[in-house]
């Protein structure tokens, strides 16, 4: 008996790979019926949605990148530095990650069992998505040293939205 290769033990179904063929050109009879009941039955179904809105990996690109950018900013706000180009390229790629992640995010929400409150999940989702673009309005009203600053509470209140989202998701509060 061929072994089932996600756990390790006797499969209890042959080999469909090579029977597959042989019993479609033979029409559907009641062998085929009962091999596809057996298979249904001792073979566990994949989760219902396996995307997840808050993957990992944008997770992790999106904190890298406030943290790089928090990094630079507090640099350039002890060197008594205005907002720079540098800093608005660095806002922009951290907003095209929120853009994707609101939706990654809205079409997980979409396909999930969870219990997850989508009005609050969207929610941060936007206001993630806004926060940049709110910041990078009023660091360019503002020449100055208090622009810098204000790009970095952007940038402080993009990660902390991340780590929330991340726990809203989780289903560790609404």
């Amino acid at each position: 008996m061929p072994l089932d290769r996600r756990r390790g033990q006797p499969d209890p179904v042959p080999d469909l790979r090579e029977r597959g063929p042989a019993v479609l050109q033979e029409g559907v009879d009641d062998e085929a019926v009962e091999l596809i009941e057996l298979h249904a039955a001792h073979c566990p179904r994949a989760p219902a949605s396996t995307l997840t809105a808050v993957n990992p990996w944008l997770y992790g690109v999106a904190l890298a990148l406030a943290g790089v950018a928090a990094v630079v900013l507090v640099v350039d706000l002890v060197r008594d530095r205005a907002a720079q180009d540098s800093h608005f390229v660095a806002l922009a790629v951290l907003e095209l990650v929120m853009v994707v992640q609101l939706v990654v995010g809205i079409v997980a929400l979409s396909r999930t069992d969870r219990d997850v409150e989508g009005a609050v999940f969207v929610s941060y989702l936007v206001t993630n998505l806004l926060v940049p673009v709110v910041a990078a309005f009023f660091a360019l009203a503002e020449r100055s040293r208090v622009g810098t600053t204000i790009l970095l509470l952007g940038v402080a209140t993009v990660a902390g939205l991340e780590v929330r989202l991340w726990d809203v998701w989780g289903g560790r509060g609404a």
